[in-house]
């Protein structure tokens, strides 16, 4: 692609471009936003001041660039905003308009759920004369030292970088602690000297998302930091190690926040006390906590880290992750079982608590209860997760567990792939025109639950929507029955539907040709075979399909699909067709593991999916004998 983009003199310093500067071209490809030029600096005075400024030139290539432009920020009683100011320019360097603070919008951050004294200066730029720039500036100043500014110089997906350079300037009397992320995808210049820390990158091609890949922040160089004494909302705290940060948090932040009422420790122990097992006790503890309370974020003053007051989640019947993690060890500790508050990284992709590096990390609490030398992992803002049910946002993953003398890092619950499970029977039946009529029955075990636990939570009206979306290849589809049960011993839901449609069965002649794939579950494919990224798969499973068709009277089977068996490192095909009396029976097993491949195997594995992908899209034959 030959592009050229003239740049002019910007009016902003951070971003000086000559007239008839060239990007590089491959910049310029499937890109929604390219940074023409960025500065961070970073100044710690003390373990108590900090100065954050930030320069940056962004050209914003399409809408979805829009979304990268970023230009906000935070501010509270500890963080002041010191300046904050932009500029927008089309191609040709002209401007348009120039901001400055006082054009900025004001807001709380607390929105729907959540509570906050924190507070946002935004820009809304509502211009769509692609390609535009836009200057940013801003300077703030916070007595907050517990998060040093990293350096993660590519944020987004299909974003490119020109330059960027990142300095952070300490007194030498403070330790601060680094570390720096390598990658094969691009290097970090380190151009560090005493005192200061200075990073740089050019010419960052931009990397689009694909399907199975893993997440920019595992693939990406980065630069972290983190002061080993630092000061938090009025709180000096310690963070030469893991344990040393637990034992603080534990004694500066959860210790005092414990106790109940008389009365609510009352209640607890009627409810425990003709039980004697201890996990039937656990059990009925967070059946309490879903009933009792609701999840709402608290983020005022040290409350993005300390808890609600156990007493006062317990009064007002809601909290965040913190506080309803918090009070749900209150409630263990009122009938003597021991528990631990847990910080960990919420999200589908499995990040790690760093175990080889101490700095104030994690956006989630859990409660890690100590059960036959292993731990039941409680996710307690959910009102309708099962017992101990953490898949798909705390899994498999390094955490932080809080004590007072032995604060440790541990990994979550892994669903091991044999364990999810996604069972579908299908009972069905068509007529000599080819309409159908089906009778189904699913199961989804383990992480596979999340498939279904949302839909168990909406209304009649957006169940219907979800259902015929699942089943838009069906013709005038009709539903009989729709029931969905949840097995809490199990972490499993049932689910049973039954439903009508016309054309199921293609009808040409004297034949009627039938195709099961919109019975049976399906996934995305990989895309093209010019993949740059690796493939991971964070939790395989296994899909087993049973469909039972009875045969309309007046036709027998002229051919079915042929059979296939398939079993490699990815995982295993199988297909499986019989003819008994006047059905017939097909069952498709699907198993895929977990695990990370090369790109350069994406082709093998490409082709495993496809293989499963042919065989249920295979067509059974069906010929009048009349």
């Amino acid at each position: 692609m030959n592009l050229k983009v003239l740049l002019f003199l910007m009016v902003f310093p951070l971003a000086v471009f000559s007239q008839n500067k060239d990007i590089n071209p491959e910049l310029l490809k499937k890109v929604n936003s390219v940074i023409l030029d960025e500065h961070v600096n970073v100044k710690i005075s003390s373990v108590r001041n900090m100065h954050i400024s930030q320069k940056k030139s962004i050209m914003i290539m399409n809408k979805k660039g829009i979304e990268d432009i970023n230009a906000y920020v935070y501010f509270s009683k500890s963080t002041k905003v010191k300046d904050v100011q932009a500029e927008l320019l089309d191609i040709s360097g002209k401007s348009i308009k120039k901001y400055k603070k006082k054009d900025f919008k004001e807001q709380s951050t607390s929105q729907g759920f959540e509570v906050s004294d924190d507070r946002i200066l935004f820009l809304d730029i509502n211009y769509s004369n692609f390609p535009f720039i836009v200057n940013f500036e801003s300077v703030i100043e916070t007595t907050n030292t517990a998060f040093v500014p990293n350096y993660f110089p590519l944020k987004n997906y299909n974003q490119s970088i020109v330059h960027s350079t990142y300095q952070l300037d300490y007194p030498e009397s403070i330790d601060l602690k680094v570390k720096n992320t390598k990658s094969n995808v691009f290097s970090i210049n380190d151009k560090s000297s005493n005192g200061s820390k200075v990073y740089e990158v050019s010419n960052i091609e931009a990397i689009e998302r694909e399907y199975l890949s893993p997440s920019l922040y595992q693939v990406l160089p980065n630069v972290r930091f983190s002061l080993p004494v630092f000061h938090l909302e009025g709180y000096d705290g310690k963070a030469n190690s893991w344990q040393e940060f637990s034992a603080w948090m534990y004694n500066d932040l959860l210790k005092g926040t414990e106790s109940l009422s008389s009365e609510t420790v009352s209640r607890i122990e009627s409810l425990t006390k003709d039980f004697s097992s201890d996990l039937d006790k656990i059990k009925i503890v967070y059946k309490f906590v879903q009933n009792k309370t609701r999840y709402i974020s608290v983020q005022l003053g040290i409350g993005g880290w300390k808890p609600m007051l156990a007493k006062d989640v317990d009064r007002l019947g809601y909290g965040d992750c913190k506080a309803l993690t918090n009070y749900t060890r209150a409630l263990l500790k009122a009938i003597n079982i021991e528990s631990y508050y847990t910080v960990i990284y919420g999200g589908s992709s499995q990040r790690d608590i760093d175990p080889d590096f101490t700095a104030l990390e994690g956006n989630h609490a859990i409660l890690a209860v100590p059960y036959k030398d292993d731990y039941i992992w409680l996710e307690c803002t959910s009102q309708t997760n099962p017992f101990g049910y953490i898949a798909n946002f705390t899994d498999n993953r390094y955490a932080l567990i809080i004590d007072e003398n032995k604060g440790q890092i541990i990994k979550t619950k892994k669903y091991q792939d044999k364990d999810n499970q996604y069972l579908n029977s299908v009972a069905a039946s068509i007529d000599n025109k080819g309409n159908l009529k089906a009778k189904i029955n699913r199961s989804y075990l383990g992480s596979k639950l999340d498939d279904i636990l949302s839909v168990s939570k909406l209304d009649d009206t957006d169940k219907q929507k979800y259902y015929r979306e699942e089943f838009s290849q069906l013709i005038d589809l009709s539903f009989s029955e729709q029931f969905l049960q949840l097995q809490e011993n199990e972490n499993a839901m049932d689910e049973k539907l039954a439903f009508s449609s016309s054309g199921f069965a293609k009808k040409a002649d004297t034949y009627l040709m039938i195709t099961l794939n919109p019975l049976i579950k399906t996934y995305s494919t990989l895309g093209d075979s010019n993949r740059k990224m690796d493939i991971i798969i964070q939790r395989g499973f296994v899909d087993i399909n049973e469909v039972i068709l009875n045969i309309p009277e007046g036709y027998k089977v002229e051919s079915l699909p042929r059979k296939l068996l398939i079993d490699n490192k990815f995982g295993k095909i199988a297909a499986d067709f019989l003819i008994e009396a006047n059905q017939i029976k097909a069952n498709y097993t699907f198993e895929l593991k977990s695990g990370q491949y090369t790109k350069e195997e994406q082709t093998d594995l490409r082709s495993f999916f496809n293989q499963y992908f042919s065989v249920i899209n295979q067509k059974i034959l069906l010929t009048s004998n009349l």
